[in-house]
C-alpha cells in the first residue's frame, strides 16, 4: 500500500522475482480498506501517507482481520501512534533486502508453535 506507483512497482517487481505473489497496488487509504475488508492475503507493506491521508484506519483495519504488516515510511517514528510501536517500520527508501528480512520475521512469527 504505497502513493508512489514507481516505489509500489519496482518493490512488486523486486518481491515477484523473488517468488512472492503480489495481490495488488494500492494507492489510497479508501482503497486499502476495501482491500483489507476483502482479504486475500497474508502480509502487507503499508506506507504511512497515502493519496487521501494517513493509514492508521487501514493498520486498524488489518489488526482486527490478524493480517500482519510492515510500515514503509519516510516519515519518523513519533508520527506512529503507541498503539502501533511495536510494528517493524522501514525508513525511505528500504532495500528489497530490508523487506524481505521484515516479512520473513512476520511469516515465522505467525507460525504455530
Amino acid at each position: 500500500m504505497e502513493d508512489d506507483y514507481f516505489i509500489a512497482s519496482d518493490l512488486a517487481g523486486s518481491l515477484k522475482t523473488l517468488g512472492a505473489e503480489v495481490v495488488g497496488l494500492v494507492a489510497s487509504a479508501e482503497d486499502a480498506i476495501e482491500k483489507v475488508i476483502g482479504g486475500g492475503f497474508d502480509l502487507a507493506a503499508l506506507d504511512v501517507g497515502l493519496l487521501d491521508g494517513m493509514t492508521f484506519e487501514v493498520a486498524q483495519a488489518l489488526r482486527t482481520k490478524s493480517i500482519p504488516f510492515v510500515f514503509i515510511t519516510g516519515y519518523s517514528s513519533d508520527v506512529i501512534p503507541a498503539a502501533y510501536a511495536d510494528v517493524p517500520r522501514l525508513e525511505k527508501p528500504c532495500t528489497i533486502a530490508e523487506l524481505v528480512r521484515h516479512i520473513g520475521v512476520l511469516c515465522r512469527s505467525e507460525q504455530p508453535e
